[in-house]
């Protein structure tokens, strides 16, 4: 699919397949709603981080995730490996570091948030698997 601009104020993203013979197969979204919605993930993403910082006692100050954050985002331009496996991890070293993080705080903070996605993610699966496996199971009993 690819991005047009059409007129100032709305982006048009056509799709390169059709699910039908529709023609209006355009999805209309205004720049605005995309810079919330940026916004909205920016801060979803620092109250995750500080949250993190607090569930494991690590003394890491709200300004330094404000700054981090940013800057973790950006060093995933690079990151080649899946789930950006080290490079995420490097950014906020020394995003930490510079601002003056001790050692120890800085380890437990770059291994949380691995652990927890993975904790998150394996409830998340297995609660797929178990809806998909007991919905499957009553459609076919009619």
């Amino acid at each position: 699919s690819f991005i047009k601009k059409k007129e100032h104020e709305t982006l048009i993203i056509e799709s390169s397949f059709r699910a039908s013979d529709n023609e209006n197969n355009r999805i209309k979204l205004p720049i605005v709603g995309i810079l919330c919605l940026s916004i909205i993930r920016y801060l979803a993403l620092l109250l995750l981080q500080y949250s993190i910082s607090k569930m494991c006692y690590i003394q890491i100050s709200f300004l330094s995730f404000v700054i981090g954050v940013p800057i973790m985002q950006l060093s995933t331009l690079v990151a080649i490996i899946p789930w950006s496996l080290g490079v995420l991890e490097g950014g906020w070293f020394v995003v930490l570091r510079s601002l003056g993080v001790d050692g120890p705080d800085i380890s437990v903070f770059l291994i949380a948030p691995r652990l927890w996605m993975t904790v998150f993610l394996l409830i998340l699966g297995l609660v797929n698997f178990w809806i998909g496996h007991y919905s499957s199971k009553d459609i076919h009993k009619m």
